[in-house]
């Protein structure tokens, strides 16, 4: 019993017995999850761990798996193929370390078998002994299942940006607590700047808004903070090479369980190419498409607008109407199409007449008609004279060959209670297609008394348009209105 005892206790003690520091170390050094060779200062492997020796015979890198002595630089310098790159950067960043020239030296890199994708990270720092580097320690750690996440999250983020590039959609978000925010690629494409910062503040995307739309935009976003329901907006941007871009934005705020602001998010709509397309329909729609200046619609829009000035502010609006001589003429011996260049030179003529100020359109067939803004009937007479003046001696040039062309102008002036002598009641406040209809039959007149002139009347709201009183060079006058010929008249620049 007693010897069967001692077995007893002998088998126990041997079991329990605490493993020599060697031992300790060895399985520490053997269970780490990577593989790890310990060099010498010149670079030979040492010792390397149970790690390095399996994946060496798994991968058939090895005989024996003998490993001692060996020039791990000289390993690395001899690799070829695809990964040699990688494993001249290797040799070299263990060399520094070797030489005390950096402490630590990492690298990413891949090592794929013939039937899987597989990465490492190589890490190599120095084995410092007594205060002097005795040698390194090299691991390769296996990092594969972070790489396909980050190769799987790289492929969704580029599947995203190209959506948002193709839809001109960019998406951003920020956190309220710790102030960092993402903007996506197609963001930063739309306000212009390079994706060098994924959390640029606040006032860099402020800083790029158009200075007239900024404070609101500031706004806008302060009111998110404080509301549950998101906002829409619109706003502009100034790129870096001065161009304005149209952006449309809807942001969100996001709350925890407890109803505190964390964040918010949003996305920002490219709309340029869409306000483009809506201002040039806007031109269209008020545009006279064979000769380009307004067309009637918003030529008598324009003429409302400036007589409710006239009426606010005091000042006189004349309307001068001018009505091609001769123009069917024109069209039945050389045809619609001279006919059309006629029109389109006529128009030409008479834009370069005018102020930047005053208002040119077409009001259908061959009449034309002109706004002089602020400017007296005696002005308005000069600046009509001289452009009827213009047009003959101009004449035009068509594939038919040249030919003459003179107009025939009726001019009406509206005046304010403000400018007009008598202190009569303001003719602004009449209707603009009243003061049309007036300064059209100083236009009829000017046709019956021999056309290429101008006549004038005087539009008072007290006179129906088919009573307006003549003036100065109108009817019963003794001046037929004809457009004068003197030197005086003809040298003279009103506008």
């Amino acid at each position: 019993m007693a010897g069967e005892e001692r077995v007893e206790t002998d088998v126990r003690e041997d079991v329990l017995a605490p493993p020599s520091p060697c031992a300790r170390y060895k399985a520490v050094f053997d269970g780490y999850p990577g593989q790890v060779a310990i060099l010498d200062e010149a670079g030979r492997i040492v010792e390397v761990n149970a790690g390095w020796e399996r994946f060496s015979r798994e991968n058939g890198l090895c005989g024996d798996c003998r490993f001692t002595g060996v020039d791990y630089l000289d390993v690395c310098h001899e690799a070829s193929g695809p990964d040699a790159g990688d494993a001249a950067r290797a040799a070299e960043g263990i060399r520094e370390v070797l030489e005390g020239r950096r402490e630590r030296f990492s690298l990413e890199y891949p090592c794929h078998s013939p039937t899987e994708k597989r990465w490492f990270l190589l890490v190599a720092t120095a084995l410092i002994v007594d205060g002097r580097i005795r040698g390194g320690i090299v691991s390769h750690l296996p990092i594969t299942e972070r790489k396909l996440a980050e190769l799987a999250l790289a492929q969704s983020e580029k599947r995203l940006n190209q959506a948002q590039r193709l839809a001109r959609v960019g998406s951003f978000e920020r956190s309220l607590e710790m102030g960092q925010g993402y903007w996506s690629d197609e963001l930063f494409r739309m306000i212009g700047l390079p994706p060098s910062d994924r959390s640029p503040p606040f006032e860099m995307f402020l800083g790029a808004v158009h200075a007239e739309d900024r404070d609101r935009v500031a706004r806008v976003v302060g009111r998110v903070r404080r509301q549950t329901e998101p906002e829409e907006f619109e706003f502009r941007i100034v790129a870096p090479d001065g161009s304005i871009r149209h952006l449309s934005a809807s942001i969100a705020l996001e709350r925890d369980e407890r109803g505190n602001p964390v964040s918010y998010h949003g996305a920002m709509v490219d709309v340029t190419r869409l306000k483009e397309v809506e201002a040039s329909l806007v031109r269209l729609a008020a545009t006279d498409e064979l000769t380009g200046i307004h067309n009637r619609r918003r030529f008598l829009e324009l003429l409302r607008a400036e007589m409710d000035r006239c009426e606010r502010y005091g000042h006189h609006v004349s309307l001068l109407m001018l009505d091609i001589d001769n123009f069917k003429q024109i069209n039945d011996t050389y045809g619609h199409a001279v006919g059309d260049e006629v029109l389109r030179h006529l128009a030409v003529i008479i834009g370069h007449g005018l102020r930047g100020s005053d208002v040119f359109g077409r009001i259908g067939g061959e009449e034309f008609a002109v706004i002089l803004t602020e400017t007296s009937p005696d002005m308005a007479l000069a600046a009509s004279r001289r452009l009827v003046a213009g047009v003959a001696r101009a004449g035009v040039r068509t594939s038919a060959g040249a030919l003459p062309l003179t107009v025939s102008a009726g001019l009406a002036t509206a005046f304010s209670g403000k400018t007009r002598p008598d202190g009569q009641a303001c003719a602004c406040g009449m209707a603009p297609d009243a003061l049309l209809r007036t300064a059209d039959q100083a236009l009829y007149r000017a046709k019956a008394e021999g056309k290429n002139r101008v006549v004038q009347f005087e539009a008072f709201a007290d006179h129906a348009p088919g009573r307006s009183r003549p003036a100065a060079h109108g009817e019963g006058s003794g001046d037929s209105g004809a457009l004068a010929t003197d030197a005086t008249d003809q040298g003279k620049d009103v506008t």
